[in-house]
C-alpha cells in the first residue's frame, strides 16, 4: 500500500488537502551522516499528505549526485554524496525517507564535510538554488491550476432545480 495516493477527482468540491511544511532538525547529540539518516527517519514518520509524498533517500541522493555531475561539481562534493549514498543503502537505513531533494540538499549543506570545504558548500548551494527555482515554478503552475474555476457537481444542479420547483 502506498502512502502517496492521488484523489480520484482532485478538483472536485469536497476533496480538500492539507499541506504541512516542517522544520526538520537533527536530533540532539547527532553528528554527520547518521544524524541525517536519523532526522530523515523521524521526518518519514510525520503526517504525509498528497504533495508531501515521501521519496526514498537512496533515490534522492542518486538524483542529487546526477545533478552535481551535470553541474560539473567538485570531485570532493561527489565523493561526499557517495559516502551518504553508501550509508543510506545499508539495511538499517531502509526506512529513511525525505520530503524532497531540496530537503536532502539542505541537510547535506549542514554536514561537517561541507562546512570544512567551501567548494562542497558552494556546489550544494548552487544545486539548492536550482531546486528552489524549480519549486517556485512548480508552485506557480499549481496556483494557476487551482485558480481555474471548479465545475459544479450534479448534486448542485439537482438542488437548484428543487428550489426552482418549490418557488413555482
Amino acid at each position: 500500500m502506498s502512502l502517496c495516493r492521488s484523489l480520484s477527482a482532485f478538483r472536485t468540491p469536497g476533496n480538500q488537502l492539507t499541506f504541512y511544511h516542517g522544520d526538520w532538525r537533527f536530533p540532539p547529540g547527532s553528528r554527520g551522516g547518521s544524524a541525517i539518516l536519523r532526522a530523515l527517519r523521524f521526518a518519514s514518520s510525520a503526517t504525509i499528505t498528497h504533495r508531501d509524498c515521501p521519496m526514498n533517500v537512496v533515490q534522492g541522493l542518486q538524483a542529487i549526485r546526477d545533478r552535481l555531475v551535470v553541474n560539473d561539481a567538485d570531485p570532493a562534493t561527489i565523493s561526499t554524496v557517495d559516502i551518504f549514498l553508501k550509508r543510506a543503502a545499508l539495511p538499517a537505513a531502509q526506512s529513511a525517507a525525505a520530503q524532497s531533494q531540496l530537503q536532502l540538499v539542505r541537510m547535506l549543506m549542514r554536514t561537517p564535510a561541507s562546512n570544512a570545504n567551501v567548494r562542497i558548500y558552494n556546489d550544494l548551494a548552487r544545486l539548492e538554488e536550482e531546486l528552489e527555482s524549480a519549486a517556485v515554478t512548480a508552485q506557480a503552475v499549481r496556483a494557476a491550476e487551482e485558480a481555474k474555476p471548479v465545475p459544479k457537481t450534479k448534486k448542485f444542479y439537482k438542488q437548484q432545480k428543487e428550489k426552482d420547483d418549490k418557488r413555482a
